[in-house]
């Protein structure tokens, strides 16, 4: 059930898209899918590629998939390091 202190409560379809690498599919497959995402009101998860414009553009429930954060989920540090940025 839900937690009823939950503020904004999700309720995830029985069918979703997959994690799918953004490198690993074109620019227009991800609009596709996060367009197909909804117009069958479900969510589509970003895989650990980022998250692109694409990915929003669709309009389509987003699930962030940070993974190790290597791709596109944070900025970096004055020493170079890969930090994590949730505003991304």
């Amino acid at each position: 059930g839900n937690n009823p202190e939950t503020t904004q409560p999700y309720s995830a379809s029985l069918l979703n898209i997959s994690a799918m690498s953004y490198g690993a599919l074109s620019e227009r497959a991800i609009l596709a899918l996060s367009s197909g995402a909804k117009m069958g009101n479900f969510y589509h998860n970003t895989g650990e590629g980022g998250m692109s414009r694409f990915h929003k553009e669709g309009g389509g429930d987003l699930t962030w998939n940070v993974g190790t954060g290597y791709f596109g989920c944070g900025g970096f540090d004055e020493n170079g390091a890969r930090i994590f940025d949730p505003e991304l």
